[in-house]
């Protein structure tokens, strides 16, 4: 699983997560304020960073307390909402 810093969910501008792929696999990425790619993994296999994509997507919903679209490949999208902290 791809270790995701607060660090740079801070950065990400637009909700969408992609998952594309590129020369030697897949990756995931979002887009910062100015346009530029900010990939959060990379893979070889396309199983594995589909669970990358939804703990990234999941992580920047409950880091900005809105609502993510995760996109696979531009076709399928799939919603992530922030989780509600359990608390006393």
């Amino acid at each position: 699983m791809a270790n995701v810093k607060r660090s740079i969910l801070g950065t990400v501008a637009e909700m969408v997560i992609h998952i594309e792929p590129y020369p030697k696999g897949f990756e995931v990425y979002g887009h910062d304020k100015m346009g530029r790619k900010v990939v959060f993994a990379r893979r070889a296999a396309f199983e594995p960073i589909v669970e990358d994509g939804a703990r990234v997507a999941q992580c920047l919903a409950d880091f900005a307390k809105k609502p993510v679209t995760l996109r696979v490949q531009s076709d399928a999208t799939q919603e992530f909402f922030p989780e509600k902290a359990s608390g006393s």
